[in-house]
């Protein structure tokens, strides 16, 4: 993980945009930039994280009475 702050914030609305730059298996690299609403750079992240496994895929219960 490295974060870089490149400039303080005092005020206004800040927008973190993320792209996921790959998506592999257990892994994603992902890189978040921070601006202000004049798209102004103030924070730059970039990280390995561990992708979330997928959801377990259940078959459907049977119904009594059929």
């Amino acid at each position: 993980m490295s974060v870089n702050l490149i400039k303080n914030a005092n005020r206004g609305t800040l927008v973190a945009e993320v792209e996921i730059v790959r998506s592999g298996r257990p892994t994603l690299v992902v890189d978040v930039r921070v601006s202000d609403e004049r798209r102004k750079l103030f924070a730059k992240f970039v990280a390995t994280l561990l992708a979330p496994a997928p959801p377990a895929v259940t078959a459907p219960a049977d119904t009594p009475g059929r």
